[in-house]
């Protein structure tokens, strides 16, 4: 907790619950491997899944099908769709992670599945592991580059989790290679699907939205104070609606930390 221009200011959904990172998350693609140009091509904002548990208890991969993804029993989680790779992100007790599940364990050809997330502004580690370690790999060079080597049988699902993800990060995405995948799609919490281009190298920007930034328009203004006003006292899903702090309420805390940072710009 701080304290700025005269206003209290609980954590956001920057620094999240607990002091953790979560709240709105900002991806874009570039057009072509390389292209570097994520500015002109965002995808979505989303918001993630949260959990009472760790990251690598709720990804639960011996739960539903041995060796295949959970989440935990009671939890809620992205519905898998076979030959699909699956981008999320989970605000679990550990901090906020993103994960990813490939494939679904009713698809009989298996698959394979190479990446790397280069971080910046933190660092990270693998907060779940999924399937035998015999078969996959998993290499963190110094929290900053995560390497993954995923092979899965048929009838199985493979994945990870990275994090946790806090203050003001980036993390930068790519498949190196892969095979039995045919689409790539970004999980809302709310289950809302978007898109992604599946492309060897065709890399994609994943960032934290800046605190007071409630409609995500790039600053702080009166859209945001809008929004706050427009949900207040209400109860609403975590760094969603007016909720600018995490906590699932939109109240005065929402309300001090939009004018703590009225003006700002965000990146």
């Amino acid at each position: 907790m701080r304290v700025t221009s005269g206003f209290f200011v609980a954590a956001s959904c920057l620094t999240g619950v607990a002091a953790f990172g979560s709240g709105r998350i900002i991806v874009a693609q570039e057009s072509s491997p390389g292209a570097g140009d994520f500015d002109a091509n965002p995808i979505a904002m989303v918001a993630p899944y949260s959990t009472t548990l760790t990251a690598e208890a709720y990804y639960d991969f011996s739960g539903g099908e041995v060796g295949s993804f959970g989440p935990a029993p009671g939890e809620d989680g992205p519905v898998l769709t076979n030959q699909r790779a699956h981008l999320f992100f989970l605000l679990a007790s550990d901090g906020l992670s993103l994960v990813h599940v490939y494939d679904h364990p009713t698809e009989p050809g298996g698959g394979t599945a190479d990446q790397r997330a280069e971080i910046f502004g933190d660092t990270a580690e693998f907060t779940a592991r999924d399937g035998d370690p015999g078969d996959d790999s998993y290499t963190n060079l110094g929290g900053t580059v995560l390497l993954t080597e995923h092979i899965w049988p048929g009838s199985r699902t493979d994945g990870m989790g990275i994090g946790a993800l806090e203050n003001e990060w980036e993390v930068i995405l790519q498949f190196e290679a892969f095979t039995g995948l045919t689409s790539w799609s970004l999980v809302n919490n709310d289950d809302t699907e978007h898109g992604l281009v599946l492309e060897v190298g065709r890399r994609l920007r994943i960032r934290s939205a800046c605190p007071g930034d409630v409609d995500l328009g790039g600053g702080v203004d009166f859209g945001d104070l809008n929004a706050v006003l427009g949900a207040w006292a209400t109860s609403v899903p975590p760094c969603t609606g007016g909720d600018v702090t995490g906590d699932g309420m939109v109240n005065f805390d929402d309300l001090n930390l939009v004018l703590a940072h009225w003006g700002d710009t965000c990146p």
